[in-house]
């Protein structure tokens, strides 16, 4: 699910900028635009990506705005003809690491995007029992005697998961993000195909 800050603008904003930015909030698990009233928060509708052509740099947009609700965009920019070549060699090689850091990705994270939520609210809970164990916390109460014999030794434990995910994610992302910088620095096809053969982490 997309979201964009309407007051700063931000695309695309996660969920933990909306759960960060309103941590009184208790937001349902199935989120809508009804939901976020009040918030500044909007949800983006995806919208079918345009068919890339040779020649031109297909990019997202900012989301546009019609009937009242944010939707996907983008943008086609035409290419000089002598950077086509080494350009889509780049745009393809970099597919190529985001596929190779999303499969990682997938090693350490359960599919689903309701499942997601309730890690989200479950960190959450986690966190907020630290400053008020007395109050009621249903996700947590639910692991007692599953992950942990009491709902403190359940709070640790989640966010002790949560903490060996950023790490082994934070992992990824920086081999990720250093590959890609080695293709945007390749200066023949030969670079660019050697760029990003770099140490992944295992996970």
């Amino acid at each position: 699910m997309l979201f964009i800050n309407v007051k700063t603008m931000k695309y695309p904003a996660t969920l933990e900028d909306l759960y960060s930015t309103y941590p009184e909030v208790s937001f349902p698990l199935a989120l809508n635009n009804e939901s976020l009233i009040g918030t500044d928060f909007e949800i983006v509708e995806k919208t079918k990506q345009a068919k890339a052509e040779p020649g031109f740099l297909l990019k997202e947009s900012a989301p546009v705005k019609e009937n009242g609700r944010y939707k996907q965009s983008w943008s086609l920019t035409e290419l000089p003809k002598e950077e086509i070549n080494l350009d889509f060699a780049r745009i393809l090689r970099k597919e190529e690491i985001d596929t190779i850091a999303e499969s990682l990705r997938k090693k350490i994270a359960t599919p689903g995007a309701m499942q997601a939520l309730i890690y989200m609210n479950k960190l959450s809970e986690a966190l907020a029992f630290r400053k008020a164990p007395g109050a009621s916390y249903p996700l947590l109460q639910a692991e007692v005697g599953i992950t942990a014999l009491d709902i403190g030794a359940v709070s640790d434990a989640v966010i002790a998961a949560h903490e060996t995910w950023v790490k082994a994610a934070a992992q990824i992302e920086g081999v990720r993000l250093q590959a890609k910088r080695s293709v945007d620095l390749a200066k023949t096809l030969k670079e660019i195909t050697m760029a990003g053969s770099l140490d992944w982490p295992s996970v």
